[in-house]
Order: C-alpha cells, then structure tokens, then sequence
C-alpha cells in the first residue's frame, strides 16, 4: 500500500514538472520580451528579465493548481532565478532555517533545515531592488537594498522593492524595468539612443505604471497598430513621408515625449486617412499653403520669379500646417464638400445613419436616383464618375459605387461633423426648389379659395419628392396658375380627342346594322341636347383669384430662371431610415414656415418693424419672397408730410345752457360709480360708435399746407388720424341736434389738469384758479385761458361738471332735486354771444349720491 503510494506522488512530481517545463517553453517563445534589451551586449539584462517575468507565471499555474504547488517549489527553474539575484551567494544564509526544539528546555542541539530553493527565491526578492538586479546582473549591486517601504507595481514581474535611488519619479520604465541614466542629457550620451523614460499618460495600455521608455512606446504602439488592417493602412511605415502632418507629428510626440494615448493617436490617423482618401483636404490644403505664402511673400515686398520656386519653398512645418488648416477652415471645407457631393449624387442617407447601422425596417439604403432635368448638361452633377465616364455618352446608375460604397466617418466627433454639415447642405439645396412647390400650393389655394397651410399639411414625404423630381419646382418665377390652365385644357383636349377616336371606331364598326337616330321610336318627340361647349370649365378655369393670397409670393418672372445646383433625386422614399426623414423633413416644414405665420395687423406691423430694424431680417419671408418684401420696405420717392388737424372752437349759443336731456344723464348708476380716478364710465362707448367720429365734430378742420413753417402752427394741437372712442362732449352735441336742430352746441376746450379731481364737494370755500402754465391744473367749470393751451386731446367730462350743467339747465326738461341748491346765482345769457361757463363754488349738497349727501349735511350741521 504505501509503495502504491510512494509511486503515485513521484508520478505526480515528474508530470507536474514536466508540465511546467514546457509551459515554461511556451511563455519564453510566445512571451513578451522588451525590444530594448534585445541589443546582443544586452543579453544579460534581458535574461535576468525573463526570469522574473517566468516566476511569475509559475506562481499562476501553483495558484490554479494547489496540489501541485509542493512539487513544483522544488523546480530546478527556482535554482536559476536564485542564481540570478544573488549571483556571488550573499544571502545563501537565508535557504537555511533552524526548526524549534521539539521538547521545552532541552539543551540538544538541533540541526539547521535547507529551505525550498522557491522559499529562498522570494527571500532574495523580498530583500533586494529589482531594477538594480535587472540592470546590473554582473554584481551584487541591489542585494539587501529593497525595502518594503518602496515597492511599485510593474506591468510584467508584479509588485517589486525598490531601493532609494530608483524611489526617484521616472528613474526607471515601468514595463521593461530599465533604468534611466542619470547623465543622459550629458554629451557623452548624446550620439546613443536616449531612454526616454518620461511620465506615463496612457493608462488604458498600461495601468498602474507610473512611466515608461521610449522603446516600449514604440514598441507596444506598433503591436496595436498592426491589430486592424485600416490602422495598417492609415499609418503605413512604407509610405511614411507621405504621411498626413498631423498624422506624423501625433505619432513622433507620442513615442518621443510621450505625449497622448494609443488610442488617440490611432484616431487622429484614422481620421486625416479618413479625410485625405474621401474627401478633397489634400489639395484645399495645399492650395490654401501656397496662397498664404504668397500672400506674406507679397506683403514683404518678394515676388515669386517662377513656379519653381514656389515649389521649392515648401515646408513641412506642423505649426504652418495647423495655421492653415484650422485657423483657414480648410477642413471645414473639404467636409462641406463632402456632404455637398453626397446629396448632389442622389444618396440621401443622413451620415448619423450610417454611423449607428439605422435602417428603415430592414430595407436596404440604397435606392436608385434620377435627376429631374437631364437634357441639361450643366445641371448634372458629374464629380462622382470616374475617369472617362459620361452621363451623356451612357446612361449610368446614380448614386455611384464611388458615393454609397464610401465607409462613413471613424471617429464619433468626425461622425458629427459631416453629420451638421450634411442636415446644413440638405437646406441649402432644397430650400429653393421647396420654397418653390410652396409658392406653386399658395398660388393654387389662393385661386381656388382653399387653406394652403391644410394642403401642405398633408402632403407626405412621397409627395413632397415626387414635387421635386418634376423640373418645374427647380424654376423661379414660374406662373402656377397659367401652368395648371395649361394642363388642365390640354388634358381636356386629349379627352375629347379620345372620345372622338371612341365614337367614331364604334360607328365604324356597327355599319347599316344600326337604326337612324331620327327614325328611332325612342328619340321621337325630343330635341337633342347640343354638345358641351367648354366655355363655362375654360372660365372657371381661367378666373381671376377670388381672394387674396394670405402669403405675398415672388413675382412672375418673364423668363423663369433655373436653380442651381439640381441634385438627383431618389424614386422613393421608403429606404430612408430616421436621421436622414429627419433632415429631409426639417427643410420641408422650414419651407412651409410662412404659411403659418398669424397675418393680422399686429404681427404684421411687428415683422414690419423688424424688417426696418438695422441688420435684422426674418429669414421666413426672405425665404419665400425676398422681392415682395424688399418692395414693401422700400421708402417711397415722394414723401408725403404728414396731416396736421387743427380744431377751432366754435360759438357757443345761448340755447347751450338750457339743453341738457334725460337721455344724456346716461344713467344714475353710471355717476354714482366714479373711480378712485374721480373719472366716470359714461367714456365707455361701443366701439361702432367710435367710426363715425369724423361724422360728429362740428368744429372745423384744416390741413395746413406743408410750406408753412413751425412757429405758425407751434399752438395748433396735433391730431392722429386714428379711430379712438368718442368722448361724453360728442354725445352730447348728439343730443343737442335731436332736441333743437339747427343750433350750435358750444364744445369748451378741455383743459390740463396737473392731478385727479377730489372724490367730495369741499364743503366750505371756493376754490378758482388761473392758468399761469400749460402744467398748471385747471379748475373745473373754468374754460381755459387760451386755445394754445389746450391739450391735443379732448378728456372726459366727469359727473360733478354734468351735475353743474344740469343746474345750469332749469328748462331742458331735467326734473331738478331740491337738494340742491347754487351758492352763487347764474349771470344772463344773451342769445349769439360766446362765454364760458361761470365758476361754481362747490359745496358738499353738489354730491349726487345719497350716502355722500346724508354724511355732508350731517357734518355741516
């Protein structure tokens, strides 16, 4: 039994070993081993890497298998790593250790026990710096060096000791475990490569590493680049010189200086290859290079002698480069162009599209693409054929292999940009042609009475590209209405040529066998109705409009002019998926904008203003009828000066004290609800009452003539001629002409007043003031001093002063209260002369309202 046993676990040791040995193989083969050490006097370093980089792995497989961890720590590979670290044996004291005594108090003396050489490996480890061993393998340096207080994390041999010098930030690479030379800037170092060991900023590629050398950059770089062919591709050593500026410096600073990540160096090159093989960026921007020499050669006073020396001026400075590039909008450009191409050849699949693999309903995105007016050379857009084809010479399939087949943009925010550019260039092209098919539904509504805003409304997508694949929509000034006349009476036409054509193959067909239709039984005792005439459609058809269009169109030219450029246009548009409906879309509803803007008087004067308003247009009307607003903007040639009202007093009669109906009292209720103001609501007047003010002024109106200067008419009020609501005075003139017609009501100018009257009669006093200044108040019953000092215009009259003229009254039929009672006798009126009013002396009994009254008699007793 323990034979059996015996030879099972030395089977177990020889095939455990013999796994690891050639696992051990594998890695050395298959491993990663740093370029930099493979120079032949650097043989040693890079042995005594590998050693450390084999442990380690030894340590995975002694992990996932514990049962063979006892018999792989006895591995002759430990002996080798041993030898590696301490190669003159100066911690051979370590591999030995004495076991405790076995009995308390014994004084045998025990025997030392030798250590696993693994045991003594990760003693050697745990005491001394690895750099130093990697780097000096020759001699003892860095053996009892380490310290637990300096360790760090390398890529490859895991978490080693440091000593104090290579503590220092960037002594060291952390993935190779070479050591920066301390005189490497002086100048015996200068004709070797450098190191380079400079600060990691790449922590994708190698994390918790704190730097790392030149050769490893490169090194590791070059392994990704050759992961993807179209990184091949975009950074080719082969081609090297002809790289893309950016291209080349990216990669020079990321290996030199360490500046960047992997992954951003490969999408910088990504994106210039991207644009230099799709796109026209190449030659924009040597054109742009050679302008801006020029241009500075030319400002210095140089001239270029030849062409040759413009040629042998060239630079590859990156600084130039990036000036022009950036600062000139090259690339910009060469995207605009791009997307411009894209739309002109037909494919209208929205680069965001592309980007995320959208598509409508899993139907392909592409659809073939005609161009609405091929028998115009000029028109169609030939930069996607190749070279030698021509689309007169054959008919060729568009878009082109060269357009769909193109890959979309690499990078996300490259992704974008054509993306912007190509919704932006989706409006400009189209933008015409729409404007145009709604000009066409606006002139058609218009003549037919209907909403153009409901039709467009529901036009479909279908609808609106069957619109721009008739070449009439890519014409300017083309008279709608005339076109569908046309139309309408050549199809008329080709009806009734097809009628005749019908009856008179079927007479032909029937022969003698038929019955005259004047001896048939069924036609006797009936006329014939005669034939349809036409005239009444062609009237209809040829009306005027009926109404207005409620949006001003371009005029009608004489000779319609064709827009350009004219883009080929897809037969369909079920192949578009949601971005590029999006775009399609957007250009449509910003076309049919204007239909929807409210035309009443309020926003028309508002977008009128704004028109006026210094560099500020509504892009809305600029779209659809640039010309019709810039007519109606335009100032007129003969300014007309404007009207000047002057209203004069007219005489007041005698008549005017004794008229004052009940009608005119308005009602009770209206004088007794007075506002805070002191203002009554008898100013309320309809607003059908307010049209015939023009109708009810009997003073005389006169326009001064434009030549007569200011200070003539400096007193004359100036008067809008607007509609406004008719004041209490008018009302009154009414009543008056009913009552006694052919008598003049005297109108008193109403006069300024600098505050509100007081709500109550002041009960003792009197109070009467003159006029000294237009701001100075006027006190009510008092006319004014002068006609020049009346407002411009009129105010209403407020109930105490209707109060007072009905007091004045005593004959107009006004049944008087006994209340009240004037403090002050009326003088005589004589018949045909004009006075005013005279002042009242106001006491509280002069308050209508009974609640007012009772407390002023209550308080003056």
């Amino acid at each position: 039994m323990s034979c059996s046993i015996y030879r099972a676990t030395a089977w177990l040791t020889r095939s455990s070993r013999l796994i690891a040995t050639h696992y051990l193989l594998d890695v050395y083969t298959t491993g990663f081993s740093p370029q930099t050490w493979d120079v032949p006097h650097l043989w040693p370093q890079r042995f005594a890497f590998t050693t450390l980089r084999d442990a380690r792995e030894i340590e995975r497989v002694m992990d996932i298998f514990p049962t063979w961890k006892p018999h792989l720590e006895h591995h002759l590979f430990w002996n080798k790593a041993c030898a590696v670290l301490d190669p003159l044996g100066a911690l051979n004291h370590l591999s030995f250790i004495q076991p405790p005594s076995s009995t308390a108090g014994s004084n045998n003396s025990t025997t030392l026990v030798r250590v696993s050489m693994y045991h003594h490996f990760h003693s050697l480890l745990g005491a001394s710096c690895a750099v130093c061993r990697i780097n000096t393998p020759y001699n003892s340096e860095g053996v009892g060096a380490g310290s637990h207080k300096r360790s760090v994390s390398t890529q490859y041999a895991g978490t080693v000791l440091l000593c104090k010098e290579h503590r220092k930030a960037a002594a060291f690479c952390g993935v190779c475990l070479r050591e920066a030379p301390r005189t490497e800037l002086e100048e015996e170092y200068t004709q070797g490569v450098p190191v380079g060991c400079l600060e990691n900023e790449d922590h994708q590629t190698w994390p918790d590493v704190e730097a790392t050398c030149r050769s490893c950059r490169a090194q590791v770089f070059w392994m990704r680049v050759n992961a993807r062919p179209e990184w091949r591709q975009a950074v080719n050593t082969h081609r090297w010189a002809t790289l893309d500026w950016e291209t080349r410096s990216t990669v020079e600073n990321f290996i030199d200086l360490g500046e960047g990540t992997i992954q951003d160096v490969l999408q910088v090159a990504e994106e210039k290859h991207w644009l230099r093989s799709y796109t026209k960026l190449g030659d924009m921007l040597q054109q742009a290079l050679a302008s801006s020499r020029y241009v500075s050669r030319a400002e210095s006073g140089e001239v270029y002698n030849s062409d040759e020396e413009l040629s042998e001026d060239e630079t590859d400075d990156p600084e130039m480069l990036s000036l022009t590039e950036d600062a000139g909008g090259v690339k910009g450009l060469a995207i605009s162009d791009w997307a411009r191409n894209r739309i002109l050849d037909g494919h209208w699949i929205s680069p965001a599209d592309d980007w995320f693999h959208n598509s409508a309903n899993g139907r392909p995105r592409l659809a073939p693409a005609v161009h609405p007016c091929p028998w115009n050379r000029w028109a169609v857009y030939e930069g996607a054929l190749d070279e030698g084809q021509r689309d007169d010479a054959q008919v060729l399939e568009h878009p082109r292999p060269k357009t769909h087949l193109a890959p979309h943009a690499p990078s996300y925010a490259l992704c974008e940009m054509t993306y912007r550019a190509f919704s932006r260039l989706m409006g400009e092209i189209l933008s015409p042609a729409m404007r145009n098919i709604v000009r066409k539904i606006v002139m058609e509504c218009a003549a037919d009475g209907t909403d153009p805003a409901v039709r467009a409304n529901r036009m479909t997508l279908e609808d609106v590209m069957r619109e721009l694949r008739d070449e009439s929509a890519w014409y300017n000034g083309i008279d709608w209405l005339e076109r569908r006349t046309n139309a309408r009476l050549e199809e008329r036409r080709r009806a009734k040529e097809r009628d005749e054509d019908d009856s008179s193959s079927s007479s032909h067909s029937t022969g003698s066998h038929t019955t005259s239709p004047v001896l048939s039984t069924t036609t006797l005792q009936t006329t014939p109705s005669p034939p349809p005439s036409g005239k009444e459609d062609e009237a209809v058809a040829s009306s005027p409009m009926t109404a207005a269009p409620p949006v001003t169109t371009s005029p009608v030219q004489k000779s319609p002019a064709m827009i350009h450029p004219i883009p080929y246009v897809p037969v369909t548009a079920q192949h578009l998926p949601y971005y590029s409906i999006e775009a399609f879309a957007y250009v449509w509803r910003e076309a049919c904008a204007p239909l929807y803007q409210c035309q009443c008087s309020i926003c028309e004067r508002a977008m009128l203003n704004a028109n006026l308003a210094p560099g500020s247009t509504v892009p809305t009307q600029a779209q659809l009828h640039p010309s019709a607003v810039a007519a109606q903007l335009s100032p007129p040639t003969n300014p007309t000066p404007p009207v000047q009202i002057k209203i004069q007093d007219a005489p007041i009669e005698p008549e005017l004290a004794v008229v004052q109906g009940y009608e005119d009292d308005l009602d009770g209720s209206e004088d007794e609800s007075l506002d805070e103001d002191g203002e009554s609501e008898r100013g309320d007047i309809d607003g059908d009452d307010a049209t015939s003010l023009t109708l009810s002024l009997s003073a005389s109106i006169s326009v001064p003539d434009p030549d007569t200067p200011a200070s003539e008419v400096q007193g004359t009020p100036q008067v809008a001629a607007t509609t406004r609501k008719r004041p209490s005075t008018e009302l009154d003139n009414d009543a008056f002409d009913e009552l006694h017609p052919g008598v003049t009501f005297p109108t008193s100018q109403p006069s300024e007043r600098g505050g509100t009257p007081p709500k109550r009669a002041r009960r003792h006093g009197s109070f009467d003031g003159t006029l000294s200044s237009p701001a100075a108040p006027t006190p009510v019953g008092k006319a004014p001093a002068s006609p020049d000092s009346s407002p411009s215009r009129q105010r209403k009259r407020s109930s105490e002063e209707l109060e007072l003229v009905d007091r004045e009254a005593p004959g107009s039929g006004k049944r008087m209260r006994s209340d009240d009672v004037a403090d002050a006798p009326l003088p005589s009126v004589e018949k045909g002369n004009a006075v005013s009013p005279p002042s009242v002396v106001r006491t509280a009994q002069l308050d209508a309202r009974p609640e007012r009254r009772a407390s002023a008699v209550a308080g003056a007793n």
